[in-house]
């Protein structure tokens, strides 16, 4: 189905202009006609009756979440056979500000995302896709998630009703993947969020996603912490770091990020609590909560037994830990203890649900490869798309942007010497045609990849020398090797 503005939705919604495109579906801004309202519709690839059935449950499971920083969907129906949803239209996307936002904003930014995380996290509902296109700022200045409440078993129905291959499905979020979704058993569980949140935090304070766009495999494979440039604070990146951490254990929960960022941004316009000793923003071995006063309490963790957790990954283990933080919640008389315990508890539970996951690590490199491959040869996961404008590397942007510049990371199974890859290159305006244009390609770059290595690549740009060359849009980048697709990405040039 090939959506066009001016487009009725079932007699009411008037599509007004695209706002993104992704491998589900289109996001559209639109009208009500029946009230005048501008609205988003989010708009998913065709299903089948049974698939649409499956899509009506999970909007029901979500319809009653009621949160500030949640964007929840106010209605659901089919347009023929694709589904599609009806949500408040916010006005900015995150994905679009990377690398502008200060460090005020960020605080303020990771304040109301964790927040929203806190409260999915306590109903169970794992996001599975947090990202800079997925947090959303409305009129008043409110952050907000978006694309939450899809289960696993509903996006494999979308993926295999979309007819695209898994590198396609994936590219857009091998970024953001934390280091356990790259193991031989990939279980997403809620700290697999606050990886995601890391990677978000450093993409819009630096404009570059961390571990040149590859994710917690990199990680995996020894890559270190990256570190967030002047003017940002120490604190800000020892967040990071703590979201980024490579076991799901060491990183905080949501509601601990939350009180974090929160107590920072109070101390900041001096709402401080009489308890602040400047240490809100250290993130290390403390927990920053409220007792019934009000004043700001630092309750020190007890790391020996956060690590110790990591020993309690068999089920005798994790019982005897369970009862014993049951046996000291109900002796406590101490409401932050008793809150710290409850939060412990918590934690060892979502120990339990990993622990397939967690004892099928990464010993060998041919384990993490094969979970990114699956059954096919290679892959290729577009991180980047930079521009030679002034400053070169600069967000892409058509006032300054001259040639654009694809960066491309592949997965191989086999060795490939001085291998041809072909690239198809998609404009505002269509394909952009070159050398190899009567076989449909825009050019053709040759390369070699190492076996079982990451291999990041730099393509050849388009563009020209005069900068303003781009028009503002939507471009695609497709890269194609014997013959298939292996990966592709959707970049946005903005005015």
């Amino acid at each position: 189905m090939e959506l066009a503005p001016d487009t009725i939705i079932n007699d009411r919604y008037r599509l007004i202009e695209r706002l993104g495109r992704g491998s589900f579906g289109e996001v559209w801004l639109a009208e009500d006609t029946k009230t005048g309202i501008q609205i988003a519709i989010k708009i998913y690839i065709a299903l089948d009756t049974r698939g649409i059935d499956e899509f009506r449950t999970e909007f029901t499971n979500v319809y009653n979440f009621n949160h500030t920083n949640l964007l929840r969907p106010d209605y659901f129906d089919n347009y023929g056979s694709h589904p599609f949803l009806v949500m408040p239209y916010c006005p900015v996307t995150l994905g679009n500000k990377a690398g502008q936002l200060s460090e005020d904003e960020l605080w303020q930014l990771i304040a109301d995302v964790s927040a929203g995380l806190a409260y999915l996290h306590q109903h169970d509902v794992v996001h599975r896709d947090i990202k800079p296109d997925n947090i959303l700022q409305d009129t008043s200045g409110n952050y907000l998630i978006s694309d939450f409440g899809l289960s696993k078993k509903m996006r494999s129905t979308l993926r295999k009703a979309s007819a695209r291959s898994n590198a396609d499905n994936s590219s857009g979020t091998i970024g953001y993947m934390a280091p356990e979704m790259f193991t031989a058993n990939p279980t997403p569980v809620k700290a697999t969020d606050i990886w995601a949140l890391g990677a978000s935090i450093y993409e819009l304070a630096t404009g570059e996603m961390p571990f040149c766009g590859q994710g917690g495999v990199m990680e995996l494979h020894g890559a270190e912490l990256p570190v967030l440039p002047a003017p940002f604070s120490p604190e800000l990146t020892e967040l990071m770091h703590k979201c980024l951490a490579k076991e799901t254990w060491d990183r905080p929960m949501a509601s601990q990020i939350h009180e974090i960022a929160q107590h920072k941004i109070d101390a900041a316009s001096g709402n401080a609590g009489a308890g602040d000793n400047g240490n809100a923003g250290n993130t290390g071995n403390q927990t920053v909560s409220e007792n019934n006063g009000g004043n700001v309490v630092v309750v020190k963790e007890d790391s020996k037994l956060l690590k110790n957790l990591k020993l309690m990954l068999n089920p005798p283990g994790i019982l005897i830990a369970v009862m014993v933080i049951a046996l000291i919640n109900v002796n406590s008389n101490n409401n932050e203890i008793s809150d710290r315990i409850n939060e412990l508890a918590e934690r060892v539970g979502e120990l339990t649900r990993v622990n397939t996951s967690l004892k099928a690590s990464v010993e060998a490199s041919e384990q993490t490869f094969n979970a990114i491959l699956g059954n096919q040869d290679i892959k290729a996961f577009i991180n980047d798309l930079t521009n030679t404008g002034d400053p070169v590397g600069t967000p892409i942007v058509s006032s300054k942007t001259t040639y654009l510049i694809p960066w491309v990371t592949v997965f191989s199974k086999q060795k490939i010497d001085n291998g041809k890859f072909y690239v198809k290159f998609y404009t505002p305006s269509g394909l952009s045609t070159g050398s190899e244009s009567k076989n449909g390609y825009s050019y053709s770059d040759n390369f070699s990849v190492e076996a079982n290595k990451p291999t990041t690549l730099q393509f050849m740009g388009w563009g020209g020398k005069d900068p303003g060359f781009w028009s503002p849009g939507e471009y695609r980048i497709e890269i194609w090797y014997g013959g298939k697709r292996i990966g592709s990405n959707t970049f946005r040039v903005r005015s």
